[in-house]
């Protein structure tokens, strides 16, 4: 009987952390060294990051103290708002307060948890241009009573996303 060839798991040459203690998003190498802060503080209106996603070569963050939903570009850092938007902005509104887990799904629309004031819910954005779909998961709902963080991946997905040439993700 043949024996199955060895499956690797893909390595990621940079890695990306919502730091909360400096309310930066920093960048590490694939071995866990510092690179430095990729997004500081008060860029795009960040303020205190909570959780990260990509999609495309888009970087989107979950900003907990302002209650919107920030998108970058992955390779520069530079804000890329929604068309019409200012800043960074992607997404506020229509009960998003406090962001925790964001997330995509294989259609492209953005989930994002929503912590605070007795918000508890997942909410659904078109994940091109931001607009509101709908609430996905409402309070309660399931015995839902703090979401914190959501994941859509399926399991065989690996989490590493490809960003360019010679780029990665890790989230």
């Amino acid at each position: 009987m043949p024996s199955r060839p060895h499956r690797r798991t893909p390595r990621c040459r940079i890695w990306w952390w919502a730091t909360l203690g400096s309310l930066n998003v920093t960048r590490y190498d694939g071995n866990g060294a510092l690179e430095g802060t990729f997004l500081p503080s008060g860029v795009g209106g960040l303020a205190d990051p909570r959780g990260l996603a990509f999609s495309g070569n888009f970087l989107y963050v979950a900003s907990g103290n302002n209650s919107e939903i920030l998108r970058f570009d992955a390779t520069t850092g530079a804000p890329a708002p929604a068309p019409g938007q200012l800043g960074g902005l992607f997404a506020s509104g229509n009960g998003l307060n406090g962001p925790e887990g964001l997330t995509f799904d294989q259609a492209g629309n953005l989930y994002v948890s929503s912590a605070r004031g007795g918000s508890n819910s997942v909410l659904e954005f078109n994940g091109t241009t931001g607009q509101f779909i709908r609430t996905f998961v409402t309070s309660g709902s399931g015995g839902l009573a703090h979401s914190d963080g959501s994941d859509l991946r399926p399991r065989s997905q690996p989490v590493c996303l490809q960003l360019g040439v010679g780029s990665g993700a890790q989230i």
